[in-house]
């Protein structure tokens, strides 16, 4: 599980969520600042494909993203997941300073596009970046292309203001939005789905489709051709006198 999805004051978030025990669980790989889980990094596989996703605060600080640089460049083998807030817009488009612009005011931060341009376009095995804080009732997403020529997808996802919509029609339980990707074995598609844990049951078609994603390695042919290769060539040397029936 990965924790600290991006927000800049965070004592209620370090209370409920301690460190402690969020350091303990098999899937933890660390964080920015030892005791805190604003930023963190954590790791898990599915499908033989091993994934490493990278939780940033909100507007991330120059020096919070020199150090998921230091941690993507340490892990080459895996894709990577970012997830942060204040990143991508209800329309498409990367956040920037005339979009939101109190952020020159928050100290060090950096909007989308600087987000974009310091970190994200520069690492290979970076395949999506999910973000929130901007509140839409739809899934938003869109690709970018990096300087490696992977494509990485970028989705917002922040249904806040259906729960307090929710709230003030009378309700007392809101909505529990949650978006669900499901993974295909061996290949690069992804089944995309928004659901509410409240009510059990998925929420508009425009929210439900099948997404490609740069997942697998676009090398396994060539290993795998490589491997069976030295195996048949090891075989050509044994000698068949050596071995016996029991052998």
């Amino acid at each position: 599980m990965a924790y600290g999805m991006g927000v800049l004051r965070t004592p209620l978030m370090n209370q409920y969520f301690p460190y402690s025990e969020v350091s303990n669980q098999p899937s933890f790989g660390g964080t920015y600042k030892e005791g805190e889980i604003d930023n963190t990094y954590s790791y898990f596989t599915i499908n033989n494909v091993e994934f490493m996703v990278i939780s940033l605060e909100e507007s991330p600080r120059l020096e919070v993203l020199e150090w998921a640089d230091k941690i993507t460049v340490e892990n080459k083998g895996n894709k990577v997941i970012v997830t942060t807030y204040e990143y991508l817009n209800f329309d498409g488009n990367l956040i920037n300073y005339e979009i939101q612009d109190h952020l020159p005011f928050i100290g060090g931060s950096t909007n989308g596009e600087e987000m974009w341009d310091l970190y994200v376009r520069k690492y290979e095995n970076i395949a999506v970046v999910i973000a929130g804080y901007i509140g839409f009732p739809d899934l938003v997403y869109t690709k970018k292309v990096g300087d490696n020529g992977n494509v990485v997808t970028q989705i917002l996802c922040d249904t806040q203001f259906m729960d307090s919509d929710d709230y003030n029609n009378g309700s007392s339980q809101g909505v529990g939005m949650v978006m669900i990707l499901s993974f295909k074995k061996n290949s690069d598609e992804i089944k995309v789905n928004r659901y509410s844990i409240i009510r059990n049951q998925f929420y508009r078609a425009k929210n439900r489709y099948i997404d490609t994603m740069e997942l697998t390695n676009k090398n396994d042919d060539k290993v795998y051709k490589t491997k069976l290769q030295a195996l048949y060539d090891k075989c050509l040397t044994f000698n068949e006198i050596e071995y016996t029936q029991e052998s």
